[in-house]
């Protein structure tokens, strides 16, 4: 029975069947929980204004978390040029969007040479560990002000010891990447260690600067969003972000959707107290979406032909 359920887990056309079946659970949940009529005024009673502002953050956001790719690669020992930071980022924002868990996004190695491959997956693992540990330092903050107490602050503590850890990660020396190599995921983790110790101090600290500003960035942006919408203070924005992000990529559903915009309602209920405000925060966050994923990786499908860096 095991043998028989793993050969269809491996058919890609159920994953996807599956993947389909938990989206329309999961914005089935949606509609339960902030109610289809709420979901329909606040679409009809959104202000343009503040949906171009947050519109037009997403060139900066999407410029810094470019910017900060060019540096790890750069560190790296990879010397690509902008074009190819861009495209190559680009396309791995695309192929992030059709697969679980934004593995797509590793796609990014495939635009760093021939030869270079390896060494270009542990760089863009490393990329996307620099950006998960302020993620996760964004979403213990807002745990913490949820919930408060002993709870709250384990969960800050938490986030803080993973981000010690990234700083740290080059200096582990040998015995590092032995412990690396008994993790499930390995064959990342342990490319994504060399190519840490390539990178120190100040190259470190820039790449953690700038993943924490596109963070804000899309703070904001999801505040001009909410502006429109149903205001609250930039604070509860600021908190809720993170955590639909986390929420995104752990998801089931196809491209992180119900599950995201679920948790970003529950969320801002409990941080603001206004039961209202869920069904606003639910559209704020699938209208981010569109903005900061789907525009970008809409613009990288057509660059998935680019040509690639010679060795």
């Amino acid at each position: 029975m095991k043998h028989r359920l793993a050969r269809l887990w491996a058919n890609s056309a159920f994953r996807l069947a599956v993947r389909a079946v938990l989206t329309v659970l999961a914005l089935a949940i949606v509609i339960r929980v902030v109610s289809i009529r709420s979901l329909l005024n606040n679409l009809r009673s959104v202000e343009v204004a503040p949906l171009v502002a947050a519109l037009l953050v997403t060139i900066p956001l999407i410029g810094v978390r470019i910017w900060k790719w060019g540096l790890v690669a750069h560190y790296g020992g990879l010397r690509l040029s902008p074009r190819h930071v861009t495209t190559s980022f680009l396309a791995g924002m695309w192929l992030g969007l059709i697969v679980p868990g934004r593995i797509g996004e590793l796609g990014r190695a495939l635009y760093v040479g021939e030869g270079r491959r390896s060494q270009g997956l542990g760089l863009v693992t490393l990329d996307r560990i620099y950006d998960l540990a302020v993620t996760v330092l964004g979403a213990g903050l807002a745990y913490w002000a949820v919930f408060g107490g002993t709870q709250g602050g384990l969960v800050t503590v938490a986030a803080v010891v993973t981000c010690i850890f990234v700083v740290l990660l080059p200096f582990l020396g040998p015995g590092g990447e032995r412990l690396l190599g008994t993790l499930p995921l390995k064959r990342l983790t342990i490319p994504a260690f060399r190519a840490a110790t390539s990178l120190r101090g100040w190259a470190i600290f820039w790449c953690l600067l700038l993943g924490a500003i596109s963070l804000l960035l899309g703070g904001l942006q999801f505040h001009l969003v909410m502006l429109g919408l149903h205001p609250i203070p930039l604070v509860a924005s600021l908190l809720a972000f993170p955590v639909s992000l986390i929420a995104g990529v752990i998801s089931p559903t196809i491209s992180g959707t119900g599950g995201r915009e679920l948790t970003t309602a529950v969320l801002l209920v409990a941080l603001t107290h206004a039961q209202d405000i869920g069904a606003s925060g639910a559209v704020a966050t699938f209208v981010c979406f569109i903005f900061n994923s789907v525009l970008p990786a809409v613009a990288g499908s057509f660059c998935l032909g680019a040509p690639k860096t010679k060795r």
